[in-house]
């Protein structure tokens, strides 16, 4: 081996323990022509490398390069590119030429190659500290030993104070140098809502992440929509546990005026104490003297000097179409908002798609109601005879000198009856000379029958039809209750363009009121409203005369029956008392059972009286009088006399001797009032005699009429005899003469 292989080999040499190259100080070799200078490798592969250092050593006889690798290490160069040299730049390098022991002219060199980029290291990520308080925050860093760095609180509404809001790095990041810096929540102090819109409350208040509760409150103070109070107050430290209460002002609202007549915006403004500031403008679309704009606009806050400012309309003049193009018409009619409705006609003496007339007439006041009409001249072509009546489109091919042929009448709902539906030649189109135009003529849609049908069908037929019933209600003599009785429009009249049939829904006919008729005046109402008249059994009837109709069925205004039947009893009038007393019992009795069936006599005897036997001689009640619902006529008849009362037919006559004598004559004059004469016999007979200035006729018989009582006449008496167990009712007598006997 050679010194200067030797001396190669001490410059440098590997540190097994580092894997790395240390590098000794260079041996200055003794530069001859044999040597050249190592170049630069590093960052080439060793494939480049030998090349490169073959190349420079070309003159000193070097036919081969040769790298030894000495070692690999990781490193930012891609891998097995050399990362370090052991021969340094410039240092001297000698091929081999000795013949032993080495390939001659060959040079090797030393070099460490890469074995690519290092893998990175696993960094330390950082711990979540969120939402947590500063002093455990600060634990859980002493126990994972981290660098925990505490700044300034921030203020923050939604977290309380002292609660960690912020960290950097954030949770699960990697650490510098296991470095964290925290910020905790300082808290957030409540705003100041007061003098400040709902609007711009509600926004904070989103954004500060609690809700408001705003409750309206009119205050004349504060503008509308403006805060005047909050509860809790400003200052208190968020977040809360429950919505902060703003009141706010409803202001005081501008009425709506728009639309109304000046004369209801002055009272309105009156009543608010406003002044309107009045503006007269042209305006197309509201009518002249009503008010069509406002400031401030309705609902708004009333300004604090309470001016309103409006305009009024003074309409708008409607200008002069006529000469212009058709085209202009409308497009004005479109700016001015009025709708422009127009026909055409064959003019000579007017440009083609010119307006030739216009109604109304230039000027008139816009709006108003109704289309503005214009007739556009069609140069000569086939008349537009289609929406028009088939008189007017008669008229109009007469004024067109056109042949009008009705080719086809068919039934069209969308066009009432009569309008002309389609025509050909089609209209604007040439029409040649004797070429009749036909047309088709809708005769509408006609309207079902529903005059008949009970109200359910009707409305099975509207809706099957798509027609909308409206229906009223009515009396009707000749229907029956529920069934349609009229309709409009009439069956097979074209029906409407809105589809509305009107009926009248039969409410029956009321039940005419017999009661109180006779029987022929109830024939007669019976004729007039076709109904038949049963008569049922009569009855008698307290008020009612006989023969009168004293009950119906069904009564009086009650819908009538499908028979048209009504039932009518007649009145058989009410029992009267006949005049009984001096007639015998038995012919009393049976003339009134006569006349009256169904009333009842209670007839009873008395002995003690003067009246042959069976004569009646007391009743109740008195004649002409009429029973009651329950009462009985009471009739007394006197019985047949036993001897033991012949004795007090002897005290009778003693009495009216008694009377007689007592009572005044002829001529005398008459007491001025009632008189009653009294005598009692021990034998237990009554006597009673009465003056009464109101009886002024004697009381007649069957054979002698009444005739005129003088003044103090006993007309009557009346005599009462108690015998003990034996006692009767009173007896009226026969009146007595002068001197008291019986006439």
């Amino acid at each position: 081996m050679t010194l200067l292989g030797t001396a190669e080999r001490a410059l440098a040499q590997v540190d097994p323990n580092r894997n790395k190259v240390i590098q000794y100080p260079a041996i200055q070799a003794v530069q001859n022509p044999s040597t050249f200078a190592m170049p630069d490798v590093v960052g080439f592969t060793v494939g480049e490398a030998q090349e490169r250092v073959l190349a420079a050593g070309r003159n000193a006889r070097v036919s081969s390069a040769r790298a030894e690798i000495v070692g690999r290490r990781a490193d930012a160069r891609p891998a097995g590119r050399i990362i370090e040299q052991l021969n340094p730049v410039g240092s001297p390098m000698r091929p081999y030429l000795d013949d032993v022991g080495g390939k001659y002219g060959e040079v090797v060199f030393r070099v460490v190659l890469s074995t690519g980029p290092p893998p990175p290291e696993k960094p330390q990520l950082a711990p979540d500290f969120l939402r947590r308080e500063i002093g455990e925050a600060q634990l859980i860093a002493r126990r994972q030993e981290v660098f925990l760095t505490v700044g300034d609180p921030i203020p923050n509404p939604t977290t309380p104070s002292g609660i960690v809001v912020r960290q950097e790095p954030a949770p699960g990041q990697p650490m510098a140098r296991r470095q964290v810096t925290v910020w905790p929540s300082a808290g957030y102090p409540l705003p100041n809502y007061v003098n400040r819109t709902l609007e711009d409350a509600r926004i904070e208040a989103e954004k500060l992440g609690f809700g408001l509760e705003p409750r309206g409150e009119a205050n004349l103070e504060v503008p509308r929509g403006t805060i005047f109070g909050q509860q809790p107050p400003a200052g208190t430290l968020l977040p809360l546990r429950g919505p902060v209460i703003v009141a706010v002002s409803s202001g005081w609202p501008v009425p709506d005026f728009v639309g109304r007549s000046e004369r209801e915006a002055d009272a309105i403004a009156g009543e608010i104490r406003a002044r309107l500031r009045k503006t007269e403008r042209d305006n197309f679309e509201v009518p002249a003297g009503i008010v069509f704009a406002q400031r401030p606009a309705a609902n708004d806050p009333l300004p604090p000097d309470r001016a309103i400012e409006v305009g009024v309309s003074r309409g708008f003049p409607l200008p002069d179409l006529v000469g212009k193009p058709e085209r202009e018409a409308r497009q004005i009619a479109s700016e001015l908002k009025f709708r422009l409705e127009s026909s055409r006609a064959a003019l000579p003496d007017r440009r083609a798609d010119h307006v030739d007339r216009q109604s109304p007439e230039p000027g008139a006041r816009l709006p108003f109601d109704g289309p503005v009409r214009i007739v556009v001249s069609d140069g000569w072509p086939t008349p537009d005879f289609l929406t028009l009546e088939e008189n007017e489109a008669q008229a109009l091919a007469r004024e067109k000198q056109v042949t009008l042929a009705v080719s086809e009448r068919r039934q069209d709902r969308a066009t009432p009856a009569g309008i002309v539906i389609a025509q050909n030649p089609q209209p604007g189109t040439p029409l040649p000379p004797g070429q009749p135009v036909n047309v088709a003529v809708s005769t509408g849609y006609p309207t079902p029958r529903f005059i008949g049908l009970t109200e359910a069908d009707a409305r099975t037929l509207a809706a099957r039809e798509g027609i909308a019933l409206e229906t009223t209600a009515g009396a009707s003599l000749d229907f029956v209750t529920g069934t349609v009785t009229g309709q409009s429009p009439e069956p097979g009249a074209p029906l409407p363009m809105d589809n509305r049939v009107s009926v009248a829904i039969s409410s029956g006919w009321p039940t005419p009121d017999f009661v109180g008729e006779s029987e022929d005046g109830a024939n007669g109402i019976a004729t007039t409203s076709r109904i038949t008249l049963v008569r049922i059994d009569p009855r008698e009837d307290f008020e009612r005369l006989p023969g009168l109709v004293a009950a119906q069925l069904p009564a009086a205004g009650t819908v009538m029956p499908a028979n048209r039947q009504v039932e009518i009893a007649l009145s058989l009038g009410w029992p009267v008392a006949p005049a009984a007393v001096g007639r015998p019992a038995s012919s009393v009795e049976q003339e009134f059972l006569a006349n009256w069936p169904n009333a009842r006599i209670d007839l009873r005897e008395r002995i003690l009286t003067l009246e042959p036997t069976g004569t009646v001689v007391s009743q109740h009640p008195e004649p002409n009088v009429k029973l009651g619902p329950d009462q009985r006529l009471q009739l007394v008849s006197a019985g047949e006399k036993p001897p033991w009362t012949w004795p007090a037919i002897g005290l009778f006559a003693l009495a009216a001797a008694v009377i007689a004598f007592k009572w005044p004559k002829n001529g005398a004059k008459p007491p001025p009032d009632r008189h009653t004469v009294r005598s009692e016999d021990p034998g237990g007979i009554r006597l009673r005699v009465a003056r009464d200035p109101g009886i002024q006729t004697t009381t007649g018989s069957d054979d002698q009429p009444a005739v005129p009582a003088g003044a103090g006449e006993i007309v009557q008496i009346r005599v009462t005899v108690d015998l003990g167990e034996q006692s009767a009712s009173p007896i009226d007598h026969e009146p007595v003469d002068e001197e008291g006997d019986r006439t």
